[in-house]
Parts: structure tokens; sequence; C-alpha cells
């Protein structure tokens, strides 16, 4: 099953709308994840038969499909890690931006568990293990980074990687903390939109 989801914000008014749609999104995700546990899954076979026609095809050099069905989980993989690795359920993959919207599904189903709440500010998780900027006295909040209105840039300042391949390898918690703790917002949480890497991951 496939589940696409779009945050749009464009004005303060739009707020309300983008916490009901987190709402609904989260709604969906549980429904989805029902109609999904009673549907069946093709056999590997046939997932396989998928995978080499689009690996064969030159499409990827290597697929991995991960299934969890029944509360056990089960791989089919073919082609390599373009390194001429076999692909495997070990095989590591970077799925890019693919990962904001788990994030957002994450933060919805959290929302829905009592574990969390929209308007909480970042700041309150994070303890005495750092500082968050704020602006004209509003804080950055979960919402706010969920739907990229949170004020923060695209890209910290202080990202310098090793290795431009995989800029983010060595950019760990303590780099995070100093850049949020130096960082001057240009503008107040929630009253625009602008996407950030750094503010939703």
């Amino acid at each position: 099953m496939a589940m696409a989801i779009r945050f749009t914000v464009v004005s303060r008014a739009a707020r309300a709308q983008s916490t009901l749609f987190l709402a609904a999104a989260a709604a969906f995700l549980s429904a989805a994840t029902a109609t999904a546990a009673a549907q069946s899954v093709p056999p590997d076979s046939a997932i396989l038969a998928i995978l080499r026609t689009r690996v064969d095809s030159g499409r990827a050099p290597g697929i991995v499909v991960g299934i969890v069905e029944q509360g056990r989980p089960r791989f089919i993989a073919y082609g390599t890690a373009g390194d001429g690795r076999p692909m495997n359920d070990q095989t590591i993959l970077e799925i890019g931006s693919i990962s904001k919207t788990f994030t957002g599904l994450l933060l919805a189903e959290a929302v829905i568990r009592g574990e969390a709440q929209l308007d909480q500010p970042v700041v309150e998780l994070l303890g005495n293990a750092g500082v968050v900027p704020m602006r004209d006295g509003k804080a950055i909040t979960l919402e706010h980074l969920a739907t990229h209105r949170s004020g923060l840039p695209r890209l910290p300042a202080n990202l310098a990687p090793a290795d431009v391949g995989d800029p983010y390898a060595d950019y760990d918690a303590q780099r995070l903390h100093a850049f949020l703790a130096s960082h001057a917002l240009t503008r107040a949480p929630g009253d625009s939109a602008e996407y950030s890497n750094l503010g939703t991951g």
C-alpha cells in the first residue's frame, strides 16, 4: 500500500488546518495499517520477479524489499549495492528525504498515543542537553519542524563534511547543539515555510 503525505502551509491561518491534517494523517496511518494487515502480500517469487525486471532493465543496480507480515519480517533482494556487493537484508541504503515522511508519520502516531503534542516546544524535549533559538518570544515546536516552519535554515552553517558523498556522517549531536546555541532566527517560528533538512531530518 502506497501512502503519500504532503504538508502545505501558506499562512498563520493555515496552522489549524495543518494541525488537523497531521491528525488526519495519523488516523489514516492507523486505518491503513489495519487494512494492510488484512490484505495478503504476494509471495517472494512474485516480488523477486518484479525486482529482476527493474534491476535487469537498468532502473537500479539492486533493490531490497522488507515486509513485516503477522509480526514476522522477511526480505527479498536482487542485484548489487553498486559496488558489486550482493544486496541483502543487511545492506545499508541511503534513503534521503523519504525519511521526512517517516518522521512525520512517527510524530503523528506519537501524538495519537499521547506521547507528544504538536505544540510542544522542542527545547522541552532536550532538557539540559541544549538550547533552541527563539524569535519574538516564539519557541520552535514539533509542528514547526514537521511542517518546515521552524525558521531554521536548510542546512546548519557548521556543516563541514569530511566526505561530501556522505555529508551528514560526521555531523553529530555536539555539532547540532553548538549550531542551535549560536544561531539567530531570521523570522519567528510559524511565520513562513522554508524547506529545512536541519529542522526535519
